[in-house]
C-alpha cells in the first residue's frame, strides 16, 4: 500500500503567474518568447473596472507523475535562468513573479499530497524573490 502512493500518477500543472505595476503584457510575452492564457494591461477595463496593474498568466507545463513532474521543475529552473535578468528588473520595478504548481489528487485512505522540492530549485526562485504557491485539488 505505501509502495502505491509513491508510485501513483497524478495530473499536475506549472503555471507563471506576472503582476506589474505598468509593464505592458505584450513586452513580457515578446521578453519571455511564451504565450499566456491570460494577460491584462493597467487600464484595461472588464466588467466595466479598469484593470488597477498589468497580469500575465501562462501555463508553463502540465504533465503525469513524478518523473514528469522533475523534468517540469528542471525545465521550469532552466526557463528561469535563461531570462534570469528580465525577471530580476520585472522584481526590482515592483513586479510580481510567481510560480503555481497545481496537483489533483483523488480522495482516499492514504497520503493524499506530498510534495518535496530540490534545494536548488527554491534557491533560484528565492534569489529572484519569486513566490511558490502549491495548490492540491479533488481529482
Amino acid at each position: 500500500m505505501e509502495n502505491e502512493v509513491s508510485t501513483s500518477v497524478h495530473p499536475y500543472g506549472v503555471d507563471i503567474n506576472l503582476h506589474h505595476p505598468s509593464c505592458d503584457p505584450a513586452e513580457i510575452t515578446q521578453e519571455l518568447a511564451t504565450k499566456p492564457w491570460f494577460a491584462r494591461k493597467r487600464g484595461d477595463v472588464i466588467a466595466g473596472i479598469p484593470h488597477k496593474s498589468t497580469s500575465w498568466l501562462c501555463h508553463f507545463q502540465k504533465g503525469d507523475g513524478n518523473v514528469e513532474f522533475d523534468q517540469t521543475l528542471k525545465a521550469l529552473v532552466s526557463f528561469i535562468s535563461e531570462h534570469h535578468s528580465f525577471f530580476q528588473r520585472f522584481v526590482e520595478e515592483e513586479g510580481t513573479a510567481e510560480v503555481v504548481l497545481n496537483a489533483k489528487v483523488p480522495f482516499d485512505e492514504g497520503k493524499l499530497f506530498d510534495l518535496s522540492l530540490d534545494p536548488f530549485f527554491l534557491s533560484e526562485l528565492s534569489q529572484l524573490h519569486i513566490q511558490l504557491r502549491v495548490q492540491v485539488w479533488s481529482a
